[in-house]
């Protein structure tokens, strides 16, 4: 009998064992799967990458960033201070790594270049050298693209003033040429961010995209 209630009591350890053990493995992999972030004074900046065709695909519909080789990156900032900050969005920059030379850096794509790339269904073959200014050329807009405008519209990071405790969230695209790999070494740079009401700026923020220790 003693050796009977000894070996019910190792295995209810062991699935007490095996369980936390799920638990923690559970706990790791959110952590691991959590959006890169950056936060000081009283400001949080987190990035999410969209690196994954399906996820795209999920997120954007038939006609998703991801097919025309862009990045897209979901931009969530939060204002935990008491006064409103603002956000200079036209100076964030996708800060890349690419091993030789001075890093490049991207500006973000207009919201008419992301539509017209995303309607030209470019096949991410057909690479341009990178970076390239200008890189989306203009095409005759209709229906497609109208709808095309509203979607992104309603995605859009466009709220650069951020009030006591709110929040602005939206998807900044760049025009990666498929190159995801690069993101391993990059990092999304928000350089320009003050106090509303004193004007006192904030330190930089700068996002890093890939594993620790890329």
């Amino acid at each position: 009998m003693r050796y009977r209630h000894l070996s019910v009591r190792m295995a209810a350890s062991a699935h007490v064992t095996i369980g936390l053990l799920g638990l923690v493995g559970f706990s790791m992999m959110q952590q691991s799967s959590a959006p890169a972030r950056d936060s000081h004074q009283g400001v949080t900046v987190t990035a999410d990458p969209y690196t994954d065709a399906q996820r795209s695909r999920e997120r954007f519909g038939k006609k998703h960033p991801h097919q025309v080789g862009l990045l897209a990156i979901e931009v969530v900032i939060r204002n935990e201070n008491t006064q409103p900050v603002r956000v200079a969005l036209d100076q964030i920059r996708l800060v890349l790594d690419l091993g030789e030379g001075p890093r490049q850096r991207l500006a973000p794509l207009s919201l008419e270049e992301t539509a017209l790339a995303l309607l030209q269904k470019r096949p991410e073959t057909q690479r341009r050298p990178f970076p390239v200014p200008g890189r989306i050329p203009t095409s005759p807009r209709g229906k497609d693209w109208e709808e095309m405008e509203r979607l992104l519209q309603s995605l859009w990071l466009e709220m650069d003033i951020i009030p006591p405790g709110a929040t602005a969230q939206g998807f900044l695209f760049f025009d990666l040429q498929g190159r995801f790999h690069l993101l391993e070494r990059a990092s999304l740079y928000f350089p320009e961010l003050y106090f509303l009401r004193d004007g006192r700026p904030l330190m930089f923020f700068e996002v890093h995209l890939g594993r620790p220790g890329a």
